[in-house]
């Protein structure tokens, strides 16, 4: 079974060329606009807020392909198999979400859910029986249902405008299933557009599709989104239909170091530690008349051995890519 997987998208994605570079300032781009479905002719002319109350299911910002796909759902399925860690926040004294954190960890290709998952189903849409959330009952699931997740998961909103801060683990996985990248990458990646002329500069220098540029230097970005409307062209020019929309945004996170990344890595010098191996390979010569031979032989096999740590430690220091901060306060940077 091929480790690329494939699905129909139930909307379409159209990818916005930038019109420009953002300010310093940091200011969001528009990248992304997702057709959800052609309004109905009561409601074209109607405000938008209508529009999207006669169109959207209560309390969901997505259409559902089974009763119980809520947001949390596909947390749950997204949290359950290791792929996604969540973090959501609030403003003091609110109980709305403001922002939320979203670490991606991995992405299960269709043998990676049949072959390693718990219930190792015979093929990647056998429905089976299995727990996402502490407390609560087994539903049944498949690979379709995982796709799923990933597809409708950054939907979640708030009167306030919810945005997401969104980043790759460490050492994460380079190769993704085709359907992974055509329907959540190419609709909630970054642009480059949206990198400081610094990274730009290097992003050019390494000469990675972005994706393994993004993952390997660790690079985070923010992302929210708004409803919208759009007309489109059917068969004629004469012929439009208007589309129910959700316009994605992204924008750097300013407090990112990139300059801690970019910097050349400085060599730490072991002069003292190599003169100390020298003085003892001389005593070594003079060994045959020496009485404390098996003494220096083992301060030999010490140094070496001290030798061989540090260049360990050197080799672990120089595959860090970027320093993960700690905690991220989105509260105190600009995300609306």
């Amino acid at each position: 079974m091929s480790k690329k997987a494939s699905a129909s998208a139930s909307a379409s994605t159209n990818r916005f060329k930038p019109l420009c570079t953002p300010e310093p300032n940091c200011s969001y781009l528009a990248t992304t606009q997702h057709l959800i479905c052609i309004l109905e002719p009561s409601v074209i002319n109607k405000p938008l807020t209508t529009q999207i109350a006669c169109t959207m299911p209560p309390g969901l910002h997505f259409i559902p392909t089974r009763p119980q796909a809520t947001i949390q759902f596909y947390e749950n399925i997204l949290i359950a198999t290791q792929s996604v860690h969540f973090e959501h926040m609030s403003r003091e004294k609110s109980i709305e979400i403001d922002y939320s954190k979203f670490k991606i960890q991995r992405v299960l290709s269709a043998d990676e859910w049949c072959e390693n998952y718990k219930f190792l189903a015979t093929t990647p849409f056998t429905y089976k029986d299995i727990v996402i959330s502490k407390n609560s009952p087994a539903v049944s699931l498949s690979y379709h249902d995982y796709i799923e997740a990933w597809r409708q998961i950054m939907f979640y909103q708030d009167p306030d405008h919810h945005s997401w801060y969104i980043s790759f683990r460490q050492n994460c996985q380079t190769s993704f299933p085709l359907w992974w990248v055509t329907s959540w990458w190419t609709k909630f990646g970054p642009h480059e557009a949206i990198f400081p002329a610094r990274v730009q500069e290097q992003f050019v220098k390494e000469k990675l599709p972005l994706l393994q540029f993004i993952i390997k230097f660790s690079i985070p970005w923010i992302l929210k989104w708004d409803y919208g409307t759009s007309d489109l062209f059917a068969y004629t020019p004469q012929t439009t239909y208007k589309y129910l929309t959700q316009n994605i945004s992204c924008k750097w996170w300013n407090k990112f170091n990139y300059e801690a990344i970019f910097a050349p890595k400085t060599p730490i010098k072991l002069q003292a530690l190599s003169s100390r191996y020298a003085d003892v390979v001389a005593k070594t010569a003079s060994a045959s008349i020496d009485p404390n031979m098996t003494k220096i032989l083992a301060k030999i096999q010490q140094l070496e051995d001290d030798n061989k740590q540090m260049r360990i430690a050197l080799e672990q220091v120089s595959s860090r890519c970027s320093p993960t901060p700690s905690s991220v306060h989105l509260s105190d940077d600009d995300t609306r």
